[in-house]
């Protein structure tokens, strides 16, 4: 690599090796328990000018100098003292990871040595944010998405999640800079305020990212919205259903699709007609579409709201079993799990009688009924 691409990246990880002599501390070969250490540094800084450092990552590798030779079988003689840890167990790895801050804690590991490990903290917290927050700000910034990943590490392991990260990503799903946002479903999951705005903004980038080149990011948008509460699905009503009409979007957001039920009753038939297309086509050989199986995921969560259209989702549960067998066990799997969670579930056992394949299906599906992952696919 030139000095002069160096200049020019927006994020650089440096390699580094420390061999013994980079270690302080007293050596002493006469010395049994004597270790001989080595290590391995990554560094990741960011920005351009004056870079940041905002992670490091080092193992520190401890071999003894004199490992003994264990020959089997052993007779076992009682000693005054026990074989020390690193003696007995020969090489140990110490990973050490640093985040920005570089806040530490300490922790006993074994008799001899400390072992050290990222300490939760909210200082580390808060300068990741601060990062992302200057990010945001600053047009020219092209490292956001990294840096929004960074944050959210940091964020998931201090749960719940209150309103003043919540209005960063909502600005963070509002930026058309950020272009992945991975594990943002989990950030939905376990939010602790209101979420409105945030579900606005997720649903509005849904309808604007390009369907041919941004694949995965409407792929993580939509594995939001089906985190998202109750409460927040009618407030996006408007944008479900035009997403529900766009042919390019829709099969891949098709998890998105699995809040429209809980719009009310034209998400509730919005559904139903993605559903109704796959039961008109007889044709096994083209593959159920996602969005119809997104369709069928908010029937399913919908449960007994939705019993009504018991027969509609009955019906495509023969027609798996008539057409396509081999997806029984997974929308099939999807379709009777919706039949139990609409309270018909009984007149099954009769149905699937002399099936045994059907019947397998049907008790994972009771099983896991109680659940609102049942509907998940």
């Amino acid at each position: 690599v030139g000095q002069q691409d160096l200049q020019q990246a927006t994020t650089v990880i440096a390699l580094t090796t420390l061999q013994p002599a980079d270690f302080l501390g007293v050596k002493d070969p006469l010395n049994l328990l004597s270790e001989k250490l080595s290590a391995v540094r990554y560094e990741v800084f960011s920005g351009t000018g004056p870079r940041q450092l905002v992670f490091r990552t080092t193992t520190i590798r401890a071999r003894p100098l004199i490992a003994p030779l264990i020959l089997m079988p052993v007779t076992i003689i009682a000693l005054p003292f026990p074989l020390p840890g690193p003696v007995a167990l020969g090489r140990r790895d110490i990973t050490i990871n640093q985040t920005m801050g570089l806040e530490m804690s300490l922790r006993q590991a074994g008799i001899l040595g400390k072992d050290l490990v990222p300490a939760t903290d909210t200082i580390d917290l808060d300068n990741r944010r601060a990062m992302v927050l200057n990010a945001l700000d600053d047009t020219a910034n092209s490292n956001i998405t990294a840096l929004s990943e960074h944050y959210r590490t940091a964020l998931l392991s201090q749960k719940p999640i209150g309103p003043v990260d919540l209005n960063v990503w909502e600005r963070l799903a509002a930026n058309p800079r950020v272009v992945r946002f991975f594990d943002l479903k989990r950030i939905v999951a376990v939010a602790d305020g209101d979420t409105t705005a945030l579900s606005l903004a997720i649903a509005s980038r849904l309808n604007v990212s390009d369907a041919n080149d941004q694949r995965g990011l409407i792929e993580d948008l939509s594995e939001a919205v089906w985190e998202l509460p109750a409460s927040s699905i009618p407030v996006i009503g408007k944008e479900l259903m035009t997403l529900s009409a766009d042919v390019s979007r829709r099969d891949t957001a098709f998890r998105a699709l699995g809040r429209l039920p809980d719009i009310g009753p034209e998400g509730v038939d919005r559904a139903i007609a993605l559903l109704k297309g796959v039961l008109e086509d007889d044709d096994p050989a083209k593959p159920i579409k996602p969005s119809a199986i997104g369709a069928l995921m908010g029937l399913c969560r919908a449960g007994v709201r939705a019993e009504g259209n018991y027969i509609l989702v009955s019906k495509f549960v023969d027609d798996i079993r008539r057409l396509r067998p081999e997806h029984l066990l997974t929308v099939g799997r999807l379709a009777i799990a919706t039949i139990i969670r609409m309270g018909r579930g009984a007149e099954l056992d009769s149905r699937f009688e002399k099936d045994d394949r059907a019947l397998v299906t049907l008790d994972t599906a009771r099983q896991a009924s109680s659940r609102t992952s049942a509907c998940s696919y």
